[in-house]
């Protein structure tokens, strides 16, 4: 089946961004691994709204708001359609989803290409940062099945489904679902740790990179991987500039991956101590690896 190149890598990006704000997949209140009504925070306490603005000279709609909780967050916000909406109403906002994503009628598998990103696409808000408590946001795309929605009279065909909060409470990871039709809470009873930075000596050999959520992936006496979310380019670039000063100068070597979209970096200290970083610049990920000589 012939596949259009922006519906694959957009559907592709969609998929990924709700990885990047760890799996949020909206389907906790399937799960049974949940505590209904025991979230520590409140949806009040996060402030959004949607408005019509121009981004790189394009008309989108995005979200803006303000974290007005005691926890730091990231949240995501999936929307279903309203149950009033006319077929009329529904034809035109498909014509638009296969406009914007270049299906055409006259493609011999317009049909199949157009079933695959309404199954597997959505109209969604994702943030791709971690909001502090206090923290405004704004400029937020309203992801619409792959691409970006630009008309607010298509955004007034949805109303908000399901919230998924994750939050940070003692260096632990919750994660609360929010049902905007009954107004009930769904907790998660798994967590996990916020920062997890080996104790091992090998971890003193590498600057500690400053981030709210940050995974341990393997680590032995020798060898420490770890993997950061919401990592910017900037901060990206300040931790290359930190393990510098840390005397990581030996072999220098960056480049980045178009195949991967990755930004990376490699060095060596005199000790013998090597390192690897790599960003992915989109999903705002970043690994660190460090192995002893």
């Amino acid at each position: 089946m012939k596949k259009t190149g922006s519906l694959k890598v957009l559907s592709k990006i969609t998929a990924l961004v709700i990885t990047a704000i760890m799996a949020m997949a909206f389907v906790g209140c399937k799960n049974n691994n949940v505590d209904s009504n025991k979230s520590q925070i409140n949806i009040k306490d996060i402030e959004w709204d949607v408005k019509a603005g121009i981004i790189d000279g394009q008309r989108v709609l995005t979200s803006y708001g303000k974290n007005n909780s005691k926890f730091p967050l990231v949240f995501g916000i999936k929307f279903c359609l309203k149950e009033d909406v006319t077929s009329e109403e529904l034809d035109s906002f498909y014509s638009f989803v296969k406009k914007s994503n270049e299906i055409y009628d006259s493609d011999e598998y317009a049909d199949e290409e157009f079933e695959e990103i309404i199954n597997e696409g959505e109209v969604s808000i994702n943030t791709k940062f971690i909001l502090e408590p206090g923290d405004t946001f704004d400029d937020i795309p309203l992801n619409c099945y792959g691409g970006i929605m630009t008309d607010m009279g298509y955004y007034d065909l949805f109303e908000p489904d399901i919230m998924g909060i994750h939050y940070i409470s003692d260096n632990t990871i919750y994660l609360v679902y929010y049902d905007f039709k009954s107004n009930e809470y769904t907790q998660s009873k798994e967590t996990s740790v916020a920062y997890d930075w080996t104790e091992y000596e090998i971890g003193t050999k590498i600057p500690k990179l400053e981030a709210a959520f940050l995974e341990k992936n393997h680590e032995t006496e020798t060898h420490f991987e770890c993997t950061a979310q919401f990592i910017s380019e900037e901060k990206y670039n300040s931790y290359i500039e930190d393990c510098e000063a840390m005397g990581y100068t030996i072999d220098e070597y960056t480049y980045d991956s178009k195949w991967y979209g990755t930004t990376n970096f490699s060095a060596k200290n005199a000790e013998g101590y090597a390192i690897s970083l790599e960003l992915s610049p989109y999903y705002h990920i970043m690994k660190i690896s460090i192995s002893a000589p």
